[in-house]
């Protein structure tokens, strides 16, 4: 094999390997941004049950009902919303 023929082929492997680490790439970032949808989807459905339970809870006179509601919601979130901040 001669000097200019090896360096064809590692250029032709280079190639081939910038190539396939770009199509990783771009695959990994739909993957995310498919997760990222869903996530945003999930966490959207969760506060809109919340904010209707909180609703039909302060309609009635007695609040005990929603403060616990809200205090056990709190509860779950100030962590996240901690390491967060």
């Amino acid at each position: 094999m001669t000097r200019t023929g090896f360096r064809r082929d590692v250029r032709r492997f280079l190639t081939w390997l910038v190539g396939f680490l770009i199509v990783l790439i771009l695959t990994l970032l739909l993957f995310l941004r498919f997760q990222w949808t869903r996530a945003w989807i999930s966490t959207s459905v969760y506060h809109q049950a919340l904010e209707g339970v909180c609703g039909q809870l302060s309609d009635r006179e007695d609040n005990l009902e929603l403060r616990k509601a809200i205090g056990t919601w709190q509860l779950a979130v100030a962590p996240e919303l901690q390491a967060a901040g």
